[in-house]
C-alpha cells in the first residue's frame, strides 16, 4: 500500500495513496495476464543483448487477492519467464516476518490487512499472505552470441571493440 494512513477518532484513513488515473500501459494497471504478457517482454528483449549468457535474473513476487479469488502471480511469471526463453535455477521463499524473543512475527502490509477484514466481514474465510516467492532464472548459455569486449561492441556497433577492450574492471 503506497501513501499514508492515519487513525483519528474512529475507521483509519488512507490518503495520497494514488498516482492517478489508471494507465492501461502501466503493468500495475493489469490483471494477471496483462502483467504476464508484459513481463515476457521485457524478459525477452533483455535476453539478447542487456543479460549475459549464464547471467542471473530474480524476481520477488507474492500472490494477490482480487473478487475474493487468490491470483497466482509467481506461477504466472515462472511461464512468462520460460516463455521468454530463461532457465528457471531456484525458487525460494522470503518469509514476511521478523524474529523477537525467537519467534516468528508476522509483518503483513495495511493493505493486506483492510482486503482480509472487509473479506471476513463478508463471511468470506481468508488467510494473509505470509511469505514472497522468489523467483531464480538463468540466461542460457550461447555460444555464438558475443562475450567480453565484443558483446559491449555489439551492443553499442558506434564504438568498435578499441574503444571497449581498453576499459580497466567491469561495466
Amino acid at each position: 500500500m503506497h501513501g499514508r494512513v492515519e487513525h483519528r477518532h474512529g475507521p483509519l484513513t488512507r490518503f495520497h495513496n494514488q498516482y492517478g488515473p489508471p494507465d492501461p500501459a502501466s503493468l500495475a494497471h493489469r490483471g494477471l495476464t496483462g502483467i504476464a504478457d508484459g513481463m515476457h517482454q521485457v524478459l525477452a528483449g533483455c535476453l539478447p543483448l542487456l543479460l549475459r549468457p549464464g547471467g542471473t535474473v530474480v524476481i520477488t513476487a507474492r500472490p494477490w487477492r482480487r473478487g475474493g479469488l487468490l491470483h497466482d502471480l509467481p506461477g504466472a511469471l515462472t511461464a512468462a519467464a520460460l516463455h521468454a526463453g530463461l532457465i528457471q535455477v531456484d525458487r525460494c521463499v522470503a518469509l514476511l516476518a521478523a524474529v523477537r524473543d525467537g519467534h516468528l512475527l508476522p509483518r503483513h502490509s495495511f493493505h493486506q490487512l483492510a482486503v482480509a477484514r472487509k473479506t471476513r466481514a463478508r463471511n468470506i474465510p481468508v488467510h494473509l499472505i505470509a511469505h514472497e516467492d522468489i523467483l531464480i532464472f538463468r540466461a542460457p548459455a550461447e555460444p555464438d552470441r558475443p562475450t567480453g569486449p565484443d558483446r559491449r561492441a555489439a551492443a553499442c556497433p558506434d564504438r568498435g571493440p578499441a574503444s571497449v577492450a581498453g576499459r580497466a574492471g567491469p561495466r
